[in-house]
């Protein structure tokens, strides 16, 4: 069984984000989260809880903001979770307070830990607007400022503990992907591929399968069934139909992240191979690309550079085409840790310039195809430490 952070690693996560803190002149840090699968993981990161509930239309005094969950880091690392009713017994935090009129609770709590007038950082961006307002009304010298990039880079940098929590989402992937491709046969639905890939996430202690993004036959030329949910129920599978699909959820709070394209029911095409191996190339070129103090502008600049060579490009269907100057797609990526996070694998933005190193871990993937009517999609997870780079998707 693979061992979870103790509380000392979460208060060294606490003490870490407070001193980060301090450095950009904050008092304090303000952590927010909503028991949605998108937005748990800054405060289960500092915490190891979130909320289960989900949104509920407020009836205040009564009921404000139950599906959500707070935390105040102070300047010294101490800590305070503010929530609605449910909290883990195996939270790890100084003190909880609990309070079904979650913004009444929110208020008193930073008053009372003699923050009215500090420079808090927020980090969260489910943050509720109300809840701003009524700290704004209470404390018209407290400042609210943006700290979501602090987050990103404390999780960035992973632990021994986090590293094994990944290979262990990594090993949980392969199987529901495995599941699932298992049920693309010629005569199946859509839907039952997309089903066997939740029934398998459902047998796995702590998984949350969070979705399947799928597009096949027909629809192949996009990177996800674009409609409500995200694949196609009712369309049933031909043989020789090309399809992709791109699967993620977390197991105690860390992610699989895995795409992979195929031929249904036989062999694919020559032309159909040469994109399926351009896309698993890029992704496997960017993981032997890691070297300590590379950027993510040269890392994306390297994965561009292999699609050329192989003559790919990635379609509008992932973000943006190759436009008439060659500017290049969009983005090949993400870092993984304690959540999906930046710094995201593309040209401009504010982390082009971000160097990398380990011990942290990434997700390469890229949609390309040939312009010829071929389409393929494919993604690896990969830990980088200071032995090496190692894929955890394999299989």
């Amino acid at each position: 069984m693979t061992e979870k952070p103790d509380a000392g690693e979460f208060a060294a996560r606490r003490k870490r984000a407070a001193e980060a803190a301090r450095e950009r002149g904050l008092d304090g840090l303000l952590v927010w989260s909503d028991g949605s699968i998108d937005a748990f993981h800054e405060l289960f990161y500092f915490t190891n809880t979130t909320s289960a509930f989900p949104w509920v239309p407020p009836n205040p005094p009564l009921v404000t903001g139950c599906e959500h969950t707070g935390l105040i880091i102070t300047a010294d690392g101490a800590s305070t979770l503010v929530a609605s009713n449910y909290v883990r017994d195996d939270a790890h935090v100084d003190e909880v307070r609990v309070n079904w009129n979650l913004v009444e609770e929110l208020v008193a709590c930073v008053g009372d830990l003699g923050l009215g007038s500090a420079r808090l950082g927020v980090i969260g961006e489910v943050f509720p607007y109300s809840f701003g307002k009524a700290l704004e009304r209470r404390y018209p010298k407290l400042v609210l400022e943006s700290a979501d990039k602090l987050s990103a880079e404390l999780r960035l940098t992973l632990s021994e503990t986090e590293i094994d929590l990944l290979r262990a989402a990594g090993r949980v992937g392969i199987e529901v992907v495995n599941a699932a491709i298992a049920q693309a046969v010629p005569g199946a639905t859509e839907g039952q591929f997309a089903g066997a890939a939740a029934a398998r996430a459902a047998l796995e202690p702590g998984c949350v399968h969070w979705k399947v993004m799928s597009a096949a036959g027909p629809f192949a030329d996009r990177f996800v069934y674009d409609a409500l949910p995200t694949w196609n129920p009712g369309y049933v599978y031909q043989e020789g139909d090309p399809a992709h699909g791109d699967f993620f959820g977390f197991v105690n709070g860390y992610p699989y992240d895995l795409a992979r394209s195929w031929t249904v029911g036989g062999d694919p095409t020559p032309e159909q191979q040469h994109v399926y191996d351009g896309a698993k190339e890029l992704s496997w070129t960017l993981a032997r690309a890691l070297e300590p103090g590379i950027s993510v502008g040269e890392l994306h600049a390297t994965g561009w550079a292999m699609l050329r060579e192989w003559g790919l490009r990635a379609p509008l269907a992932f973000g943006a085409d190759e436009d008439e100057t060659g500017e290049p797609a969009p983005s090949f990526g993400h870092a993984v840790g304690c959540g999906f996070l930046p710094p995201y694998l593309a040209s401009g933005g504010s982390w082009e310039k971000q160097t990398v190193n380990p011990p942290s871990a990434f997700a390469f993937e890229t949609f390309v195809t040939d312009g010829r009517g071929n389409y393929g999609g494919y993604e690896d997870m990969f830990v980088w430490t200071e032995s090496g780079v190692e894929c955890i998707t394999t299989g």
